[in-house]
């Protein structure tokens, strides 16, 4: 990620952050666009595969026109499109300010499934990131909890179901780590079962290396 990709990153985390654009050093700037050509120039740019153009034109939009009727479609393109790229963290960034700003009652379930969608694809490496697998059953959790109704309860459900066995792969991993190790009060604390005919975490042949 470039210098210019990670001051949007920062930007768009402190929402508020994204007014401070104009001291930020620009690749192309767009400050005599309209909101309308804005709007195309940041599907043309996505168009292109230039994301780093595609988010200066919208800190432009956001900074010189906020009450552009366009900002609510760009920070969904925005959204999808680096998520397309892998970018799950900036592409969760740009779907957390569409939903405090725009979301409904009725638009707020699909948003929060989606981020938990966005949090789990970003969770690449198996048996690492305890942190992040522990947050993505909190989010499928509290979703179930909140939106018991949904249309995306079945994918979450899925997404959360993943992301239990996941960790109880993880916490296996844990106990025969310390049980090679001769350690095993602490070994029998993780005493995991693993449901039986589940299948473990996919990991590439290269990673099996650096994995206990």
């Amino acid at each position: 990620m470039g210098v210019v990709r990670k001051q949007i990153v920062g930007a768009i985390v402190g929402s508020l952050g994204l007014l401070l654009w104009s001291g930020c050093a620009h690749r192309k700037s767009y400050e005599q666009f309209s909101p309308l050509e804005l709007h195309k120039e940041i599907k043309k740019q996505i168009n292109h595969d230039n994301l780093d153009d595609a988010d200066e034109a919208f800190l432009t939009m956001e900074a010189q026109y906020p009450n552009s009727p366009y900002i609510p479609t760009d920070l969904l393109i925005l959204a999808f499109a680096h998520y397309s790229n892998g970018e799950y963290k900036l592409a969760k960034e740009y779907l957390n300010l569409y939903e405090k700003r725009y979301s409904d009652a009725q638009t707020r379930p699909w948003c929060e499934y989606m981020k938990i969608k966005f949090d789990f694809d970003r969770y690449n490496s198996p048996y690492t990131n305890q942190k992040l697998i522990l947050q993505i059953i909190h989010e499928g959790e509290q979703y179930l909890q909140n939106y018991p109704d949904s249309p995306y309860r079945y994918e979450v459900n899925t997404i959360l179901a993943k992301a239990q066995l996941t960790r109880l792969y993880m916490e296996k991993e844990i106990e025969n780590l310390y049980h090679r190790l001769g350690d095993k009060n602490i070994s029998q604390e993780y005493n995991i079962t693993i449901p039986k005919n589940s299948q473990p975490p996919n990991l590439p042949f290269y990673k099996k290396l650096f994995y206990w």
